[in-house]
């Protein structure tokens, strides 16, 4: 879970800070990198929930948003929100959910899933790329912003030294699910050692 550290006099910063929001210098331990986060533009707060699309829907209520919603949406373990702060909407504030009550292996597979879109939408997937032997082929390997978080999800199950060739993801309905076999052979043949 994310863990940061932020010193701060701002009014609006406190704003958030008060609201249980995270700014400054931030552990992603599960991914094994550190953020650092301008206060003045970014926060994040995390929640581990027993009910993840309840309070997503919660979040929504309170800031008198009604999106359509995806058909998957009340099967979800894990999701990432972003909305702003500030009147002239200067912070970007960003929610990571995450279900609580699941066993370890899920629990980081989620973290590092949910942490995968943040860093798309903060702009720093390089900082995954990075930890590939030739990071230029990291891009050419992801097809979307959800290709993306199933590589981070696996990435932050190797970094938290889980065996990725143990492992095997199923659909719901009991099929293997291919992009995430995909991802973990990509980071097993291409990480650095």
């Amino acid at each position: 879970m994310a863990d940061c550290v932020m010193e701060t006099d701002s009014p609006l910063i406190q704003l958030y800070q008060s609201r249980g929001y995270m700014s400054g210098r931030c552990s992603l331990a599960e991914l094994g990198i550190t953020l650092d986060l301008d206060p003045t533009k970014v926060c994040i707060r995390v929640h581990s929930v027993p009910n993840v699309p309840r309070a997503v829907l919660e979040l929504y209520e309170r800031a008198n948003f009604h999106p359509d919603l995806p058909s998957d949406f009340f099967e979800r373990r894990g999701n990432m929100q972003s909305s702003f702060f500030g009147s002239a909407q200067e912070v970007r504030a960003f929610d990571v959910f995450v279900t609580s009550g699941l066993d370890p292996l899920n629990t980081v597979y989620l973290y590092g899933h949910e942490y995968g879109h943040l860093l798309s939408r903060l702009g720093l997937r390089e900082m995954i790329y990075d930890k590939f032997k030739d990071p230029t082929a990291v891009p050419w390997f992801i097809e979307d912003e959800e290709h993306f978080a199933e590589l981070t999800g696996n990435l932050a199950m190797l970094t938290q030294r889980y065996d990725l060739s143990d492992i095997t993801s199923t659909n719901p309905d009991g099929t293997v699910h291919a992009r995430e076999s995909e991802a973990r052979r990509f980071i097993l043949e291409n990480i650095r050692g």
